[in-house]
């Protein structure tokens, strides 16, 4: 929901107009970067690895596992930030080939601004991997509260003064809170962190080769959304439409399936490790009725009646593309429920250390595509 607000301050803020576009793009640029190299691999190689060492080894070999672990993806996020910072100029001309030098211009400077929240969110996404193995689940979901919330007050408190450079800061720093909102509870499941170049093991080994073909399988979503800006930079004010469609699409179905599968995930992975196959089939089934059940009422509701959403969620301050963000979510809606059981199956098949049929899935969607 917190989410869902800033998005509504975002659209309110900067509507269809350049400042907006520029934003929205330079956002998406390291967070599209981050997941095409490095995203989806962090808690679904890690977890099944973590998961196996704890039940068969010891809590030590998993935390020095772990501290490795973190050490490689900090390293390869920082070079990841490094690279963005200084090609962002051409890096937005690949993305969206189409805008106005002005906008153009704005986009880079903007994504060069928050292209470090890349090296918060490695470390975040691997801190979670942690937690929820040990059952800590609370802490994940406060950080993106916490993290939310820090943009939403961005808007009446500075929003005015320093406009959308200003919200680029913000943006920033709401992603280094939540490295920090985790530290405690890391400590209290006895995770120390300490800083080695010594990274390379069997056990990162196998967590490599898993890694391999389960990171083209994350590929479609950044890909598509490379795609989609690709065409809408083209035409005045499709960016943000598209952008503020697909986000509300993306919130609500991750409300459910993303919490699902982030439950689910380590169970799943512990059970796999327990050859509890009975155990195993009975989370998947549960999960795929759970989300079904509350995904199609919602799928539904958004490809019939778009724009009455459209306009209570998003027709604020100087936002009025109301017809138009609502066909483009009726359009996108439709997938809504393939999305939410490919993001359990896909879980599921991680979890048994299969990353190479989500890849062969994932192929065949990008091709159609």
């Amino acid at each position: 929901l917190c989410g869902l607000a800033r998005e509504t301050l975002i659209a309110a803020y900067f509507s269809t107009g350049s400042e907006g576009s520029a934003y929205l793009t330079a956002t998406q640029l390291p967070i599209t970067l981050f997941d095409i190299v490095i995203g989806g691999v962090i808690s679904a190689s890690f977890i099944p690895i973590f998961n196996d060492l704890l039940e068969k080894k010891d809590k030590k070999a998993a935390m020095n596992f772990a501290n490795r672990f973190i050490c490689l993806i900090l390293i390869i996020s920082i070079l990841i930030s490094v690279f963005g910072i200084v090609f962002a100029d051409g890096l937005i001309t690949l993305i969206a080939p189409k805008f106005d030098v002005a906008t153009h211009d704005l986009a880079a400077v903007l994504s060069s601004i928050m292209f470090p929240m890349i090296i918060f969110t490695g470390l975040a996404f691997s801190f979670v991997g942690i937690l929820q193995t040990f059952g800590e689940f609370n802490i994940p979901a406060v950080m993106s509260l916490i993290s939310n919330l820090a943009v939403i007050a961005y808007f009446p408190l500075l929003g005015k003064k320093f406009g959308v450079y200003g919200l680029s800061v913000a943006m920033l720093f709401s992603w280094s809170l939540q490295v920090f909102v985790q530290i405690p509870s890391l400590k209290k499941f006895g995770f120390s962190f300490k800083p080695t170049l010594k990274i390379w093991n069997e056990d990162i080994k196998r967590a490599m080769l898993l890694a391999g073909p389960m990171l083209i399988s994350t590929w479609v979503q950044p890909l598509y959304s490379i795609v989609n800006t690709r065409i809408a930079s083209g035409f005045d004010g499709a960016v943000p439409i598209l952008n503020y469609a697909n986000r509300l699409y993306i919130v609500v179905t991750g409300v459910f399936s993303f919490v699902v599968t982030n439950l689910i995930f380590p169970k799943l992975s512990r059970a796999n490790s327990a050859n509890c196959t009975e155990e195993t089939n009975s989370l998947i089934v549960t999960s795929m009725k759970a989300v079904t059940m509350v995904i199609l009422p919602i799928m539904a509701g958004f490809t019939i009646l778009p724009e009455p959403i459209i306009t209570v969620i998003y027709k604020h301050g100087k936002f009025d593309a109301v017809a138009e963000t609502s066909l483009a979510l009726a359009c996108y809606s439709v997938g809504m429920i393939g999305m939410s059981l490919n993001e359990v199956l896909s879980k599921s098949f991680f979890s048994m250390q299969n990353s190479k049929t989500p890849m062969v899935n994932a192929i065949i969607s990008m091709v159609c595509n």
